[in-house]
């Protein structure tokens, strides 16, 4: 009911997190006969003229497999909330470019298509073959599954693209609050599976460890500093994390270091 024409409108039994809803309207998308699938998270809100750009840019490098639009406060939508996502070297993604002004911003690096690591799931147009070689990750629940997909592009040889041209108004976070116990818990957990899951083999007996212990450390310093809400959601990050470690170890999907490494430069 209340469905636009055409809709198809899936009810889920139970909330299933980003990535299981998303991967649910993928299947749908992909059983109907979609080439491309637009993922549009509920905070997020395309800008006229949006989808179209995409488009347009998908046709002109059909080698890319991921695009997104560059996401602007929605407060505020004369600053940028996110070109992109970088990759750190312990697994933490961080919305490149945020908080810029957006005419600095274009005035800088212009309004052609341009490779970034990975995209927000927010708003992202991905190619149906890749869905299906590699379906969004139920385990993420929230967070990273956007960042694994890009990866697996990658591995494929596939462009993963950032278009300026096109703009997408995003609220963050609107789901769970943006710097809420409940966000800062599952990113924390999330960053030492994509290490665990991702990175080279023959450099997690030095990253992981590392990983760990800045996950290990946050829940005592948040305690020091009174944030008790913090300190419960960062022991739940440890718990999750360590029931989340002998899956990733025993079905890793690394990337090769030199893919890596330019990844972490910001050149794929």
């Amino acid at each position: 009911p209340g469905a636009a024409p055409g809709a198809h409108v899936v009810d889920l039994p139970r909330r299933l997190g980003f990535a299981g809803a998303a991967r649910v309207g993928c299947d749908r998308a992909l059983a109907l006969g979609a080439r491309w699938v637009l993922l549009l998270n509920d905070d997020a809100t395309l800008e006229p003229g949006a989808l179209e750009a995409l488009g347009a840019a998908a046709a002109a490098a059909p080698g890319a497999a991921l695009l997104g639009p560059l996401l602007v406060h929605d407060a505020d939508p004369t600053r940028v909330d996110g070109a992109g996502v970088t990759l750190g070297p312990l697994g933490a993604g961080r919305d490149a470019d945020r908080g810029v002004a957006l005419t600095a911003w274009l005035a800088a690096r212009g309004g052609a298509p341009r490779p970034v690591a990975a995209l927000s799931g927010a708003a992202l147009l991905a190619r149906a073959d890749l869905l299906a070689q590699a379906p969004l990750d139920l385990a993420w629940g929230m967070y990273f599954e956007d960042v694994d997909l890009a990866l697996s592009a990658h591995a494929r040889g596939l462009g993963v693209l950032l278009v300026p041209s096109a703009r997408a108004r995003h609220a963050r976070s609107a789901s769970v609050g943006a710097g809420s116990p409940a966000q800062r818990e599952r990113l924390a957990r999330n960053a030492v599976r994509l290490v665990a899951l991702r990175w080279p083999r023959r450099l997690l007996p030095l990253v992981l460890p590392l990983a760990w212990a800045r996950l290990l450390a946050r829940a005592p310093a948040s305690a020091a500093r009174g944030e008790w809400a913090l300190a419960r959601a960062y022991a739940r990050a440890v718990v999750g994390a360590l029931r989340d470690l002998p899956g990733a170890l025993a079905r890793p999907r690394p990337l090769a270091w030199p893919a890596l490494r330019r990844l972490r430069r910001g050149s794929p």
